[in-house]
């Protein structure tokens, strides 16, 4: 019997609050079970042969999420920091695979998924979890079910069914907190037949949040987000076997790019290098000596005289079919289709002068379409199969304004015109057979076709509107296709103790570089695959009231996709180019640990150790093509070495009304988040903490809470432009350097009213 599933993961307290306030009756200690849906059919989280974690509504309730980047340490080996190049965008790294560009020529190496939409860019990826029924966090290459670019895993988020009985309900969700944020949210529940007929709306709206206090340059403060996102769903069931649902939603972002800071140093080059010093501090004497003393004194000062606006209008459909065909099989339809139009204004010197600046105007859109057969063939036999096909196209137009350049009406700057496309098409296949009833073999496949091609035109330079120099005009196509398999054995030892071993293949496709500066940048660069073996248990103990779980894994991921910055000839002086690293090898250890003591008390930790290495990297030297330059001595991008998340709750009646507690952490090792390991783009080792104090009255809750209360500040990111390497790990002075910095310590309240728990 499985017990609990709360956490293949380290998933938060299953709550004894609810959605509609407290559990009064919730007196066991036994944690509930969750379904998940990690292998595209329900299945209870313990029995699961993956690395897979699961949050709850009620956890995410509890634990004041704002949006994906708070899942960060409710899973192990999980990294997941804001990218503000890009609106809504992320870079998640599990297991040490990552990626970070908002480019939209490269694909994500941890497939996000909406309501089983794989989102196929960075940019949208910090999606909003309001109206959220449950997030899995699959670790691991998900090459067979879930397929193009998944080598790091998945991330699925489903949203809370349409509700077909029942009367109106709503769901009403207010947040105040320091630097003027004001989060404002609603879902509204109206079945229209009963059990035939349902209509769900949803809105969120978010302003301010803001946490940099000041612009030095005119003194404005930033305004933060400015962020609306509206959804309308309905579900159909005309038949008992037939559920369909159409769901549209509507995201406006209008907000400011995160402010940069300029952490330009005096020396970076080797004695004697020409020049010796960046030119921040050579040409306008800004410079940074120590990254961790910033030269405005404060981490929420910045100083910028560019506009940081930022717009994203997007536009998203999707459309699910599930027809029971018998008892037996049952056959579902999943098609969706996003359009998401960005413009992206960034000050990237950090500076008051105008040194480089973008303009960033881009247009996505995807289509996908995916048919998919689930059947159980005997009490020993399930299968699911399924085709999928794929369709994205977007345009760049970036404006890039160097030395002295200012707006766009009246100023020099590099332009650069792109457009992409990608078709990709894949059959899957995978089955479960039960040799006893104890052992289970899992077999399964996926063969996945990507064609991509690309017009684009770079190096063109305009003054005043007008081109004074022609840039070059690159077309290319090609395509990559790849066999993924995956093999699984399963052992239930008993009803509350589980071991299993796995195989799987990821798989991320060759591709073009949509910002290249040159020639020799745009490509195509080679495919990357990733071969993992696995091994788990998973035990309950105590009756159902603890949950212990260890994993193992290690990873060989071949041909690598490493995107670098690197020097360029004047105008461009810096450039992107995506090189293959031959291999490295990531192994690491997982455990997790849920556990009830007794009634109202929950604990949870999970710990992940990753040992990540570039067994063999040698790329063209960016100061001398002819050579070639051994890089393996470097370090992943965002794979620290350790990671550890704690978290306790508790909940406890007086009377009718429900107080609750909680405490969650979370800590990281030091770790880079720059291909060439700079200094400023270390990150060091920190905690994070956030606490919370709830009242519930059933249909009424007020929380007071805290997010960062130790106040760890620090610089997240950091990119040297213009600057390369030559002669192993010497470092060409750049151009300059900047980083993003953390959020700061804040406090807010929230308030919530639901309508389902008024006393009738």
């Amino acid at each position: 019997m499985v017990r609990a599933v709360s956490a293949l993961a380290a998933i938060g307290m299953a709550g004894v609050f609810s959605t509609a306030g407290p559990v009064l009756a919730e007196q066991s200690t036994a944690i509930e079970e969750i379904v998940v849906t990690a292998r595209k059919r329900e299945e209870g989280l313990q029995s699961v042969p993956l690395a897979v974690s699961a949050i709850t509504s009620q956890e995410i309730q509890s634990s004041f999420f704002r949006d994906a980047e708070d899942l960060e340490g409710m899973a192990p080996n999980l990294v997941i920091d804001p990218v503000g190049a890009g609106p809504q965008g992320a870079a998640i790294s599990i297991r040490g695979i990552s990626f970070s560009d908002i480019e939209k020529s490269f694909d994500p190496a941890v497939g996000v998924l909406l309501d089983g939409i794989y989102i196929g860019t960075n940019t949208s990826q910090l999606f909003n979890v309001f109206d959220t029924d449950r997030i899995e966090i699959a670790r691991g290459p998900q090459g067979t079910l879930f397929g193009r670019n998944t080598i790091g895993g998945t991330i699925s988020v489903h949203r809370t069914p349409v509700a077909l009985s029942g009367g109106p309900s709503a769901r009403l969700k207010s947040t105040f907190a320091e630097y003027d944020r004001r989060d404002h949210a609603a879902v509204i529940q109206l079945p229209l037949i009963e059990d035939r007929l349902g209509l769900k709306l949803s809105g969120v709206k978010r302003s301010g949040g803001g946490d940099w206090r000041e612009n030095l340059f005119d003194g404005d403060e930033p305004e933060g987000q400015d962020y609306t996102t509206y959804l309308a769903s309905l579900r159909w069931q005309p038949l008992d076997s037939v559920d369909v649902t159409y769901t549209y939603q509507r995201e406006k972002a209008y907000s400011d790019t995160p402010p940069v800071y300029n952490v330009s140093r005096p020396l970076v080059g080797p004695p004697g290098a020409s020049p010796p010093v960046e030119l921040m501090c050579l040409a306008f004497g800004f410079c940074q000596a120590d990254p961790d003393t910033p030269d405005t004194g404060r981490l929420d000062r910045y100083n910028q005289n560019f506009s940081n606006d930022a717009k994203l209008d997007g536009d998203y459909h999707t459309l699910r079919a599930d027809w029971d065909v018998n008892e037996n099989h049952r056959v579902t339809a999943l098609f969706g289709h996003r359009d998401q139009p960005e413009v992206v204004y960034q000050d990237f010197d950090a500076v008051p002068v105008d040194i480089f600046s973008t303009r960033r105007d881009q247009d996505y859109e995807q289509t996908s379409f995916d048919l998919q057969l689930t059947s159980l063939w005997s009490e020993r036999l399930t299968t699911t199969a399924g085709l999928f096909l794929w369709n994205s196209e977007y345009t760049l137009r970036q404006d890039t304004y160097f030395l002295f350049g200012t707006f766009p009406d009246a100023s020099t700057n590099l332009y650069q015109d792109t457009n992409h496309e990608t078709d990709s098409y894949a059959v899957y296949f995978e089955g479960d057979y039960a040799l006893t009833d104890a052992l289970t073999l899992t077999l399964g496949g996926r063969y996945t076709k990507d064609d991509k091609e690309i017009d684009t035109t770079f190096g063109t330079i305009r003054a005043m509107g007008t081109t004074i120099v022609p840039g070059t005009n690159v077309q290319l196509d090609d395509d990559w296709g790849e066999f993924t398999p995956n093999a699984r054995l399963r052992y239930q030892i008993d009803d509350d103790h589980m071991v299993y071993g796995s195989y799987s293949r990821g798989f991320r496709s060759g591709g073009f570089n949509g910002r290249a500066a040159s020639v020799t940048t745009v490509g195509p660069y080679e495919p990357e695959t990733v071969d993992s073996f696995e091994a788990g248990w998973r035990s309950n103990w105590l009756d159902g009231s603890l949950i212990f779980n260890a994993t193992v894994f290690h990873a060989i991921y071949d041909d690598k996709q490493e995107d670098i910055t690197r020097a360029a000839p004047p105008p461009i002086n810096q450039e992107t180019v995506v090189a293959n690293a031959a291999e490295v090898e990531i192994s690491g250890i997982e455990l997790e640990a849920i556990a009830r003591p007794f009634a109202g008390l929950q604990l949870r930790a999970n710990y992940g150790y990753t040992d990540a290495e570039y067994e063999d990297f040698e790329s063209a030297d960016p100061i001398d093509p002819s050579r070639t330059v051994d890089l393996s001595y470097l370090e992943l991008r965002r794979a620290p070495e350790n990671t550890l998340g704690i978290g306790a709750r508790y909940d406890v009646m007086l009377g009718n009304v429900g107080l609750q507690f909680t405490v969650d952490g979370r800590w990281k090792d030091d770790f880079h988040t720059n291909a060439r390991n700079i200094e400023e783009g270390l990150v060091d080792s920190h905690w994070i903490v956030d606490a919370s104090v709830a009242v519930d009255f059933r249909w009424f809750q007020v929380r007071a809470f805290g997010r960062n209360l130790n106040d760890e500040q620090f610089l997240t990111s950091a990119l040297d432009v213009g600057g390369g390497i030559s002669q192993g790990p010497t470092l060409l002075p750049a151009l300059f350097t900047f980083s993003g910095v953390s959020a700061p310590r804040t406090y807010g309240v929230e308030i919530v009213i639901d309508t389902a728990a008024w006393p009738r």
